[in-house]
């Protein structure tokens, strides 16, 4: 029931970002965020306004990194700037933006906005997917958040970096 009333009920850039200061976001905060769009509800804006909302919250010196896998797709070679994600339409619609960089890992890039995005990001088909040195642990070692917008914690692909250092 609470699910379908969230669903019902509209939301604005503005909102979001009153929400994200309510959980603790701040200017300067790293957020790996893992999302599914329809569950969180109408939003005035689209993807656009959550990513605004997202890029507000942590400001100019903060960064937002998004996984944007590319799962099932075999479009020819792969190209960081063209291929698609299949983790979504937020990812999908930050990828298109000039502030993300995207990561050289066919199947598992991720996209990182921030003044420290490409060295988060690069080298990452070298390092290979949730290893020490991928940018997982690079977001990590900068202090990043994971968090969990419209999915559930199975969605929570930054375990796996965990169990590599188990």
């Amino acid at each position: 029931m609470q699910e379908k009333h969230l669903r019902e009920k509209e939301f604005t850039k503005e909102a979001l970002i009153g929400q994200l200061k309510a959980m603790g976001i701040k200017p300067g905060d790293g957020i790996v965020v893992h999302s599914s769009y329809s569950p969180i509800g109408k939003v005035v804006g689209g993807p656009d306004a959550v990513i605004d909302a997202l890029l507000e919250a942590v400001g100019p010196e903060g960064h937002i990194m998004f996984p944007a896998f590319a799962f099932h797709i075999d479009l020819g070679p792969y190209d960081p700037a063209t291929t698609p994600t299949t983790m979504g339409i937020i990812p999908e619609t930050a990828r298109k933006r000039p502030q993300f960089y995207r990561s050289d890992f066919p199947y598992n890039s991720v996209i990182v906005s921030g003044p420290q995005a490409m060295q988060i990001a690069e080298d990452h088909v070298s390092r290979g997917h949730c290893r020490p040195g991928d940018p997982f642990d690079r977001f990590a070692l900068l202090g990043g958040y994971v968090m969990l917008l419209g999915v559930q914690f199975r969605n929570n692909t930054t375990v796996h970096l965990g169990e590599c250092y188990a």
